[in-house]
């Protein structure tokens, strides 16, 4: 692939990786500021009244990415998040990390929660335990949850009884065909979510993402045009078909590449706890498939045509 060939599809390439980049910062931050203004509840969470360790074992059940929260005495700000498996906990912080699986004794605290520092750690006092604090709950130190704390104690459900929080996707339905309906609601989203969240959002991001996978189809349709005639002229000097196809493919596999850097470039040095690095660079990884697996199907001539025209 020459230079020019090089620059056209890599812009191409550098336009759609940058869009839908943004596309999934844009999802990550808006379900951050959601989380924030419900208490960090999804809209799928029900509340279930009942011996807060049974309920926690039922929710374990239905599956390990449950999550479990219980209401503490003595704090009405207090939570204690049970959840098994942590790979896709996903709260809003400004600062630090979540829980990691099977991770016990920590706690995430607000930016107006004070805190005791032994060592050169911050640990936060509640009813005698000192948990040590590894995040910062909020999208900012000023946001709703400044004044929230979550702690990570499973001997903390012993014989508790009350109102808990169990968020998992569809919650209610699975959780009433297991274990029936008595004590079981569902959590008021409030307008915010029923208006931006499940109506808006989805659309936003529905639309962006098909726009962004068609383009780097069509780029990669382009990069197979361009290269078509190089081909041609290769199969005719007798260059095998398969390595000339294999070697332009790797090329462009090079671009695409080289496309990515400038949107994992940002997202790395942007340093926001919100967006991770790595949800880009899946992102981008995704496209790059579509367009060398396009540019492949489109260059690689069929069986029964003669020649790469």
């Amino acid at each position: 692939m020459n230079t020019r060939n090089g620059l056209v599809t890599g812009s191409l390439l550098v336009l759609f990786m940058l869009l839908g980049s943004a596309l999934a910062v844009y999802s990550v931050k808006q379900e951050a500021i959601t989380l924030e203004g419900n208490k960090l509840y999804s809209t799928e969470s029900i509340q279930v009244s009942g011996d807060a360790e049974q309920v926690a074992a039922n929710a374990r059940e239905l599956g390990p990415e449950a999550r479990v929260y219980v209401q503490l005495p003595g704090n009405a700000r207090v939570r204690n998040l049970l959840i098994e498996d942590t790979s896709g906990l996903s709260l809003p912080l400004y600062e630090g990390r979540v829980f990691a699986s099977g991770e016990h004794d920590k706690a995430i605290v607000g930016s107006e929660i004070p805190l005791v520092e032994r060592g050169g750690t911050e640990y936060f006092e509640y009813d005698g335990e000192s948990y040590e604090v590894i995040g910062r709950l909020g999208t900012n130190e000023e946001s709703l949850l400044s004044a929230d704390v979550l702690i990570s104690d499973p001997d903390r459900t012993s014989g508790g009884r009350g109102d808990v929080v169990v968020d998992l996707p569809d919650a209610h339905a699975r959780y009433v065909d297991a274990f029936g309906v008595d004590g079981v609601a569902s959590i008021d989203g409030s307008t915010n979510k029923r208006t931006n969240i499940d109506y808006v959002s989805p659309i936003l991001l529905g639309l962006g993402f098909t726009i962004v996978a068609v383009g780097a189809a069509m780029t990669g349709l382009l990069a197979a045009a361009l290269l078509r005639r190089r081909h041609e002229v290769l199969h005719l000097l007798g260059h095998r078909r398969a390595k000339t196809a294999a070697w332009s493919a790797a090329q462009v596999v090079g671009v695409a590449v080289g496309a990515g850097l400038p949107a994992a470039l940002i997202a790395a040095l942007a340093r926001d706890p919100l967006v991770s690095v790595g949800n880009v660079l899946r992102i981008e990884a995704a496209l790059a498939a579509i367009v060398v697996v396009v540019f492949v199907l489109a260059v690689v001539p069929r069986k029964g045509v003669r020649s790469w025209s």
